[in-house]
């Protein structure tokens, strides 16, 4: 959803939560490719995979010790264990991968000068293009466009587009598909306030 214009910057709650923290500069990062992310969101559902049938087996051989054995069938054990190991992270992770992808990948597109490599220092704040194409100046020179953001139940819940301009050329930041993308709305956020262009 499209959140405030410029001149009121200051006064948008969301955007006060994004910049409070300690960000160290220079701050170099990127915007992931299509691909990138993709390969990002597998690797998050792939980890909760593995981390759930760990923490399941954990909990299947405590209760194994705990409980002695009963005289049961193996092959029923091997079935639950199989069950739990197996068949319901497995689960788990493919859902986990599925709501990653309709939030993370589905709307990632390559092109018009995406994805962007960044670089924030004290002074200044460097974009550079797709096709090799830089934008680099002061901050004096940047200023705030607006946002958009993500929303849960109609309430603004995260950053999810950043409109900067510099020099009458405008660029929007993909927060979803940067790397390190809470450093660098910190970094943008608190240089923009401190050398007042805030208001664009």
């Amino acid at each position: 959803m499209d959140a405030n214009a410029p001149g009121t910057f200051w006064r948008d709650t969301l955007l006060q939560r994004a910049a409070r923290g300690r960000v160290d500069l220079p701050l170099l990062t990127h915007e992931r490719s299509r691909g990138q992310q993709h390969g990002h969101a597998a690797k998050i559902a792939l980890i909760t995979t593995v981390a759930t049938a760990a923490g399941l087996a954990a909990i299947l051989v405590t209760v194994l010790v705990m409980s002695g054995p009963k005289g049961g069938s193996t092959a029923d054990l091997r079935m639950i264990a199989g069950v739990l190991i197996l068949g319901l992270p497995a689960g788990i992770g493919f859902l986990v991968y599925v709501i990653l992808w309709l939030s993370m990948v589905r709307r990632v597109r390559d092109g018009d000068g995406h994805p962007y490599g960044f670089e924030a220092t004290a002074d200044a704040f460097a974009v550079t293009r797709s096709d090799g194409t830089r934008i680099a100046a002061p901050w004096q020179r940047w200023s705030y466009r607006g946002y958009r953001y993500t929303s849960y139940h109609g309430s603004p819940v995260a950053v999810r587009d950043l409109a900067l301009a510099c020099d009458g050329r405008q660029i929007v930041i993909d927060v979803p598909r940067t790397h390190r993308a809470r450093q660098l709305l910190r970094a943008v956020l608190q240089r923009l306030a401190a050398h007042g262009n805030a208001a664009g």
